[in-house]
């Protein structure tokens, strides 16, 4: 999902995000899986919030986040949008953190390899939200390292993205583009793999969904 130069950022510019809270509330929510594939698991440091004996493995299209993350041997590195799991069935499949948003088709949750009865547990930006705020040029300062993110361009469906790390002598910039999702859209993507268990709003951007395996 990321080039080498910001992966390696990666952590820092995210080591104040809730994850224990969302990790224990992923886990709740799913009713206490054993097994967990975790889709876009970036670095997948968070993975320490979950309790010790649950079994987790992890899919990122990014080499790089793969390479510096400490759970590199449970990861898988490919684009599930375009190539199957076929090995094991979990209880529970995640996507946390927005990464829904960065793939701009929803047709792999059918054969996501979820057990009959287990959960697809994601959260997405909510559309109408954004269209009615809109974005605003961020900047962030950790360490000594600025980060910069501001819209260079896009669509009523689309959103693109420039990323811009300063430290010290080094600069680099890369571009991220973001899907945005409608709740039809969600519930199209569901089709006849899914039914829509619970959805849980929030104050900010994010929308959490809870779908169940048929």
């Amino acid at each position: 999902m990321f080039q080498t130069n910001y992966a390696q950022y990666y952590d820092l510019f995210n080591s104040d995000k809730p994850y224990k809270k969302e990790i224990r509330f992923v886990y709740k929510w799913a009713e206490n899986p054993k097994t967990i594939l975790d889709i876009g698991c970036g670095t997948a440091n968070y993975w320490k919030y979950y309790p010790k004996e649950t079994k987790l493995a992890g899919v990122e299209m990014s080499k790089h986040m793969v390479e510096v993350s400490p759970h590199y041997k449970n990861i898988i590195q490919l684009d599930i949008s375009k190539h199957h799991i076929i090995v094991g069935k979990y209880d529970c499949v995640t996507a946390l953190f927005d990464v829904i948003n960065y793939i701009p088709n929803q047709n792999w949750w059918k054969n996501l390899p979820i057990k009959k009865g287990g959960y697809f547990i994601f959260d997405v930006w909510d559309s109408k939200k954004v269209d009615a705020d809109g974005f605003h040029e961020s900047f962030r300062l950790k360490n000594g390292v600025s980060r910069t993110i501001k819209r260079i361009g896009g669509t009523d469906k689309i959103v693109d993205l420039e990323v811009e790390i300063v430290d010290g002598e080094f600069e680099h910039k890369e571009e991220h583009k973001m899907y945005l999702y409608s709740h039809e859209d969600i519930v199209k993507s569901c089709g006849k793999e899914f039914d829509i268990v619970e959805v849980k709003e929030t104050e900010n951007w994010q929308r959490w969904y809870k779908l169940r395996r048929k």
